[in-house]
């Protein structure tokens, strides 16, 4: 029997893993495949540097490690110029994982922005340019996320599992697989399948990565260098992106809103409906990379708007994605929601499309897509708006638009 018949004819293999397998055997180079993959691993242990960094490397493949910032140094993890290493000789992202990783929404809210800031502080005197944060425990709540977003363009839990990451990305809670005790390679293969057959985002983290006769079967979040190794090359022969958050989320192009963190204030660029209400607030209460800034809308007994500058519409095929930060966390009742208002070549209103609101008691990135209804729309305006039930203040920051 032929080698390949003998591949081909192994029941329950899937074609997309077949594949892989015979182009490693015949050592061919696959062309890259549709979907993104990050490998990331938590907290800073040793056997990051001595153990993962080697099978990475050794396949041309860059991580991520989310360091807490006080355990560098301690026994069992890595040192700084260990740290420094992985970012300015290997390639590697650092993102921030806190100072002595506590469990944040137990906290107070100082507590809390010590965690956050005093870790990122570290991290940038030793010339890191950090913008990525991990919750430890994959714990978070509203006042976690208002402090994270401040200062890191992305977070990422760990028991957010519900589904891969699709385009517009939610970088305010990233979606995750761990590869822990019980997850087979065969598993964190699939996951690889899914990513490329969906056209999606996978991020994998890890923690400790030790050789077998090291390894704790009894400590869940742990992993051998054989294990590791297998969905590395799995990884690599598949031809998917293999990637860091900070590259996948910032390599998006430039915003089409000229003033969208309101640097510039709140008449360049935007057209207010009540000054009285909506109008620039500089208490910090922003998000990255400019938190300084934002725009608030305040409670009242009507409804009031806020709308961006026209952006001209060169095709009407291309489709446009959509992003701003919202923190609805002081409202009870009502909602900040958003249409799209769009004109002609005279500018003259053609149709407004509402594509969706924030609930009371959120922060995130509100995210959406949109494409021209038709050739006569020539240019859009971005519109929010906050009804008359809203019961307190509303904060708004960072819009983006892209195509």
């Amino acid at each position: 029997m032929k080698i390949a018949d003998k591949i081909f004819n192994q029941p329950g293999l899937s074609l997309l893993f077949l594949t892989s397998l015979m182009l490693m055997v015949l050592n061919i180079p696959r062309a890259e495949a549709a979907g993104k993959v990050s490998i990331t691993f938590d907290d800073g242990f040793a056997s990051t540097f001595e153990n993962a960094l080697p099978v990475l490397k050794q396949h041309n493949l860059v991580g991520t490690v989310y360091v807490t910032s006080g355990f560098i140094g301690n026994r069992g993890f890595m040192n700084w110029d260990q740290v420094l290493k992985l970012k300015n000789t290997y390639g590697w992202e650092i993102g921030g994982h806190t100072v002595q990783h506590e469990e944040l929404p137990e906290l107070d809210s100082s507590g809390i922005a010590n965690e956050v800031n005093d870790s990122l502080d570290t991290l940038r005197s030793l010339g890191l340019n950090t913008v990525s944060f991990a919750s430890p425990f994959g714990a978070y709540d509203s006042r976690v996320l208002v402090e994270v977003l401040k200062r890191y363009h992305s977070h990422r839990g760990f028991w957010d599992r519900d589904d891969l990451n699709s385009p517009p990305y939610q970088r305010d809670v990233l979606m995750v697989q761990s590869v822990e005790r019980g997850v087979s390679s065969a598993t964190v293969k699939s996951w690889v399948d899914q990513a490329i057959n969906e056209d999606k985002w996978l991020i994998l983290v890890y923690h400790e990565v030790l050789p077998q006769e090291e390894h704790d079967p009894n400590f869940e979040y742990t992993n051998t260098i054989d294990e590791l190794t297998e969905v590395v090359k799995y990884v690599k022969s598949s031809g998917i992106q293999a990637v860091t958050p900070n590259h996948t989320l910032r390599n998006q192009g430039n915003n089409l809103l000229e003033n969208g963190s309101f640097n510039k204030g709140i008449n360049q660029g935007w057209t207010v409906g009540d000054f009285d209400r909506v109008f620039i607030d500089g208490r910090n209460n922003g998000s990255y990379p400019s938190s300084r800034n934002s725009v608030t809308f305040e409670a009242g007994n009507t409804a009031t708007h806020l709308f961006s500058e026209n952006i001209a519409i060169q095709n009407s095929n291309t489709e446009y994605s959509f992003s701003v930060f919202v923190n609805t966390d002081n409202i009870s009742r009502g909602e900040v929601g958003f249409y799209i208002d769009e004109y002609d070549s005279n500018d003259n209103w053609i149709s407004g499309q509402w594509v969706g609101d924030v609930p009371p008691k959120k922060v995130t990135y509100y995210n959406f897509s949109y494409r021209p209804s038709s050739s006569r729309v020539k240019s859009f305006s971005w519109q929010t708006y906050t009804g008359d039930a809203n019961d307190g203040r509303v904060f708004l920051d960072n819009y983006k638009v892209h195509k």
